[in-house]
């Protein structure tokens, strides 16, 4: 990867150019979403180069997929906070 394979970041870059249509085409509030789900993918980006997967968009799901579980277990959480306040 690198001079001769495009590396991870160039790929989401690419998958991002790619997709700028369907996103222009969503109504602003499922872009911002959309948009979200790009920032997930790159905060995994470390993740996805290590895969150097010859598909690399399964990378960036499970990229996606990682995120959103951090984000639940986050808010179960603050659930678990929340009722054991609500006991006391």
């Amino acid at each position: 990867m690198g001079r001769t394979n495009p590396t991870y970041r160039d790929t989401i870059r690419k998958f991002e150019t790619d997709w700028k249509l369907y996103r222009d085409a969503l109504r602003r509030h499922e872009k911002e979403d959309f948009d979200k789900l790009l920032i997930k993918i790159h905060a995994q980006s470390m993740a996805g180069h290590a895969q150097n997967a010859l598909r690399p968009e399964l990378s960036m799901f499970m990229s996606i997929l990682v995120e959103n579980e951090k984000e639940i277990r986050e808010l179960e959480a603050r659930i678990g906070q929340m009722n054991q306040s609500k006991s006391q």
